[in-house]
């Protein structure tokens, strides 16, 4: 069996990728996998070169470079590879193209969620013209998208903004097209069926509910050691241009001072994380970097994030932290048990926070129908796709 892994970096395709060639291979499965990156969000050195190594690990892996913003290049590494499915780990710009190629030369695609979206993200101007780099390859895709999908290129490329930036729901749209849909597209929960069909028009019979790895691992981490601390989820504001560095910093030292007033604090990086901005607080004697693994703590703090989420089944305090220029969706306030920008709020709020586990069953009562406790491993349901696509 031969399969192409796509996503957005290097690190990302040494996560989950990984772990579903070892699922496989349990079964005995024989499989060549091939590894691409469009390398469009921030990865430090650090972080790409230990993605490099694990990747370089496995002999059955290989990792594919080129441009893959263009149709031409697209068809020719599908017809050297003549892969029998192909994976991807979101739905952006240049997986669409890819899809949409695949589609018309017959090849087998599956879509992986990608963390518990919301129908619109919010972007500043500010991160708009930070981004030019990442934009201008996405409207090179969309333009060879719309000759695929005989749309003119302004319209698409006008339907496209509108999406990005008001949140245009593209149901009923010139650029809602079979040709853009994946073979089949794998959820968490029933809430994301009308979700993604509104927002990217996908059909619902395409899609099939697996739930999230990172919930199902919750029953792991609670296996761990227990941390009567704090520990801060880290996003990537300045690594995605979401936030200015002279902001950002006005962050840091927020976090610098709650830390400095606690015992223990600790810090959660995203795998895209530039660790270096965050050197004022991880210089701190109490504050712990957890890195490669998350910690099974007795509170959380963040900011509207998947992993809180996650922190959700681990802790029966969720603090999210307001903070300027970002508004915080319905589905992540479900998540908190406080919601506030003071400081001696949140302080008060982690030395009085209850220390033990929550109850499952109570929080799937509250999140349940966004972010459920799966019933089986979502990995090994992934895998039996993969395998029932190929009979």
């Amino acid at each position: 069996m031969r399969i192409i892994f796509i996503d957005a970096t290097i690190s990302l395709l040494a996560r989950y990728p990984i772990t579903i060639l070892k699922e496989l291979e349990k079964d005995n499965n024989k499989v060549e996998a091939y590894f691409i990156s469009y390398d469009s969000g921030y990865e430090g050195k650090d972080q790409t070169n230990a993605a490099y190594n694990k990747i370089k690990k496995y002999s059955n892996i290989k990792i594919i470079n080129g441009d893959f913003y263009n149709k031409k290049n697209i068809r020719k590494t599908l017809e050297d590879i003549n892969p029998d499915l192909v994976l991807f780990g979101g739905y952006r710009v240049p997986d669409v193209l890819w899809i949409a190629v695949c589609n018309i030369y017959k090849y087998k695609t599956v879509l992986l969620q990608h963390g518990f979206d919301i129908s619109h993200i919010q972007r500043s101007s500010f991160s708009m013209f930070k981004n030019i780099k990442k934009n201008y390859k996405y409207i090179k895709a969309l333009r060879q998208l719309s000759k695929l999908i005989k749309e003119p290129f302004l319209l698409i490329l006008l339907l496209y903004l509108r999406h990005l930036i008001v949140g245009l729901k593209l149901l009923n749209t010139r650029i809602n097209n079979e040709l853009t849909f994946p073979t089949k597209f794998l959820i968490y929960s029933e809430f994301y069926k009308d979700l993604f069909n509104t927002k990217y028009g996908i059909d619902t019979s395409r899609m099939k509910i697996v739930g999230s790895i990172d919930i199902f691992n919750t029953l792991k981490i609670l296996n761990n050691e227990r941390i009567d601390s704090v520990c801060y989820l880290a996003q990537t504001f300045v690594e995605d241009n979401r936030m200015q560095l002279k902001d950002f910093k006005k962050l840091v030292l927020f976090y610098k001072e709650l830390a400095i007033r606690l015992d223990s604090f600790y810090i959660k990086f995203h795998p895209r994380s530039n660790q270096s901005l965050y050197k004022d607080l991880t210089d701190l004697p109490n504050v712990k970097v957890a890195l490669n693994y998350f910690p099974n703590c007795s509170s959380y703090i963040g900011h509207y994030s998947s992993t809180l989420f996650t922190a959700c089944y681990l802790s029966n305090n969720i603090i999210i932290h307001e903070i300027k220029h970002e508004s915080i969706p319905d589905i992540y306030q479900s998540c908190a048990t406080l919601i506030s920008k003071d400081i001696d709020e949140i302080n008060e709020a982690i030395l009085n926070s209850i220390k033990t586990e929550p109850d499952i069953s109570k929080v799937e009562k509250k999140i349940g129908y966004i972010a459920p406790m799966p019933k089986n491993n979502p990995i090994s349901l992934v895998k039996d796709e993969i395998i029932y696509l190929n009979l």
